[in-house]
């Protein structure tokens, strides 16, 4: 999975993917599910902050579509 990849690229990229993937109301339900919100909690303090911006990101969109 990228969110546990050594190269913080692949961790940010697999953020954004995954906030994409959030903002669409319809997968919500799926993402709460899998306890997706738990991988990337941790990220917001990873050593690169682009990973921290794109973990935030993602995040933003779960309070987004569930508000």
């Amino acid at each position: 999975m990228q969110l546990n990849s050594v190269d913080a690229e692949d961790r940010e990229y697999g953020c954004a993917a995954l906030g994409v993937y959030i903002s669409n109301p319809s997968t919500l339900t799926e993402v709460l599910s899998k306890k997706v919100v738990r991988l990337i909690t941790p990220l917001l303090q990873d050593s690169k902050m682009s990973v921290q911006v794109a973990a935030s990101g993602a995040l933003r969109w779960v309070i987004l579509v569930e508000a």
